[in-house]
Order: C-alpha cells, then structure tokens, then sequence
C-alpha cells in the first residue's frame, strides 16, 4: 500500500468545567478570533443556533477557505466540544492557550489528527 503524504490537521479539543459559558455574541466575537489566530480566511461570517431545549447550550460554526471551525457548547455540564480542520497547518498550541482564558478553565483535552 502506497504511503499517503498528510496534508491537514484537525485540532479535537474537549472543554470541561468551564467558569465562563459564552452567550451567542461572545461566542460569535470567539469564533471570528480563532479564524485570526489560525491565520485563516473565512468564507462566511460565523454562524449560530440555539441547541436542544433538553439539552441547553448553542452551536457556533465558520466556513474557512481550508475547511472549518465548530463549537457546540452544553450549559448544564459546563462542557465545550470544538473542532478545526483545515488542509494547511495552524499553531494549534495558541488556538489551546486562548481556549483557557476565554472559558476559564484548565481541564482541556485536545487530540491533533494529521489528515
């Protein structure tokens, strides 16, 4: 089998125990600083939705032109899920250091995927 040359990263980072839960604007402002922070391009401005009644929190998500960024927060458990992937490589140790101070927390479990 012919070995494939990996050309992206996808950054998985889960978020526990946050002191500080976004709204949707602080969620938005974070979203268009991580695009930024990647040194990345975005196709369309952020978007964001209201989660489930049963399971409170909202789901913020940006086209990149190499891919995308997502983040589905989860009120009750003070649970973050994000997510980039992008076919160019990005600092994912700053995107890590700006997810601490924007939602107070140090209980962060990040996997990084060559794709």
């Amino acid at each position: 089998m012919k070995k494939v040359k990996k050309t992206g990263k996808h950054l998985i980072v889960n978020i526990y125990s946050c002191g500080k839960m976004p709204n949707h604007s602080q969620l938005y402002k974070f979203i268009e600083r991580l695009v930024k922070l990647v040194k990345m391009n975005a196709l369309i401005k952020p978007y964001i939705v209201e989660g489930a009644t049963y399971n409170p929190g909202i789901t913020g998500f940006i086209i990149i032109e190499t891919s995308h960024i997502s983040i589905h927060t989860f009120e009750a458990k003070k649970f973050i899920a994000l997510d980039i992937y992008s076919c160019i490589d990005f600092d994912h140790k700053l995107v890590l250091k700006e997810i601490s101070k924007e939602f107070d927390t140090q209980e962060i479990d990040p996997m990084v995927i060559a794709r």
